[in-house]
C-alpha cells in the first residue's frame, strides 16, 4: 500500500485510508474538489473515522490552518473556501453528536481567529461563535441553553460590527428571536451597544464583542443577567492587562469592574 506523508507534521499515512481523505479535504484546492472529499466523508466508514478520531482531527485543522489563514486575504473566495471547510466538519460532527469535538472545532477557529487579528486586523468572527451557540442548542440541556444564548448574543454583535444594520438577515439575530424568544425591542437595545461602545473607544477596532457585552451588562440600568460558566483565559488576562494599563482613579474603577464581571460570570453561584 503507498505511503503518503503529511507535509506539516511529517507524519505517514497509508493511500485511501480516513488519513488520506482528511487530508484531501483540508488540501482541497477548489469548491468543487471540496465537495467531491465531502462525499467520501459521508461514507460511513469515513463517519465512524470522524467520531474515533475527532482529537487527531481537531490538531490536523490546527496544524495545516493556522498557517494558511496568515497568508490569506479575508474577503477572497479562498479565505471564505477555508471557512467552509472548518464549518462543515463542525456540522458534521455536530450531527453525530459528537458535540465535544464539534464545539472544540469553533472555539479553535474562534481563537485562531482573535489571535490573526494581531496583524491582520479585525476579523468577522461571526460564523464561529453562532456555531458554538448552535452545538449548545442541540445538546438541550438547561445549562447549555443559557450558553447558547450567550454565544448567539456574541455573534449578533460581531454581525452588527461586520454589516450595521444588516445584522437582522444573519442567523444570529434569527436564532434570538425565533429560538431563544428574546424580543426585537431587547435585541434593538443589544444592538445599540455597539455604538455606545464605539463612542466610548474611538481608537478600539472593536475586535471582541465580548468587551462590548461586558460594558452592556455592567450598565445597571439595563438589568441584564448573564452566566458563562466558560473562562476565556486569554480574554481573562486581556482585562486584567487593562487593568494595570489605566492611569486614572475612574479608568481603574470602570476596567476593574468589567474584569469582576468576567468573572463573575464564569463561576455558578459567584
Amino acid at each position: 500500500m503507498t505511503k503518503k506523508v503529511c507535509s506539516i507534521s511529517s507524519d505517514e499515512y497509508d493511500e485511501g485510508s480516513f488519513s488520506d481523505i482528511l487530508h484531501q479535504y483540508i488540501e482541497a484546492p477548489t469548491k468543487a474538489e471540496f465537495d467531491k472529499v465531502k462525499q467520501k466523508i459521508l461514507l460511513s466508514n469515513c463517519l465512524q473515522g470522524l467520531q474515533y478520531w475527532s482529537q487527531g482531527l481537531l490538531l490536523e485543522f490546527i496544524l495545516h490552518f493556522k498557517e494558511r489563514f496568515k497568508d490569506l486575504d479575508v474577503d477572497s473566495d479562498k479565505w471564505n473556501l477555508e471557512i467552509d471547510k472548518w464549518n462543515w466538519m463542525g456540522i458534521a460532527l455536530g450531527k453525530l453528536r459528537a458535540f465535544k469535538w464539534s464545539e472544540e472545532i469553533y472555539r479553535a477557529l474562534y481563537d485562531l481567529f482573535c489571535d490573526l487579528q494581531s496583524h491582520k486586523g479585525r476579523i468577522a468572527k461571526g460564523t464561529p461563535l453562532h456555531q458554538i451557540g448552535w452545538v449548545d442548542l442541540l445538546r438541550g440541556t438547561p445549562e447549555s441553553i443559557k450558553r447558547s444564548q450567550y454565544y448567539m448574543k456574541l455573534a449578533m454583535l460581531e454581525d452588527k460590527i461586520t454589516v450595521d444594520d444588516g445584522f437582522k438577515n444573519l442567523p444570529a439575530y434569527k436564532v434570538l428571536r425565533g429560538e431563544h424568544n428574546l424580543s426585537e425591542t431587547y435585541l434593538d437595545r443589544l444592538a445599540q451597544a455597539v455604538e455606545i461602545y464605539k463612542k466610548k473607544h474611538p481608537e478600539d477596532a472593536c475586535l471582541r464583542p465580548e468587551l462590548i457585552y461586558l460594558e452592556y451588562v455592567i450598565d445597571r440600568s439595563k438589568q441584564e443577567r448573564s452566566s458563562l460558566y466558560d473562562l476565556d483565559s486569554k480574554l481573562a488576562r486581556q482585562l486584567m492587562e487593562d487593568v494595570k494599563r489605566t492611569t486614572t482613579a475612574n479608568e481603574k474603577g470602570v476596567s476593574l469592574e468589567i474584569l469582576l464581571a468576567y468573572l463573575f460570570f464564569d463561576f455558578p453561584g459567584l
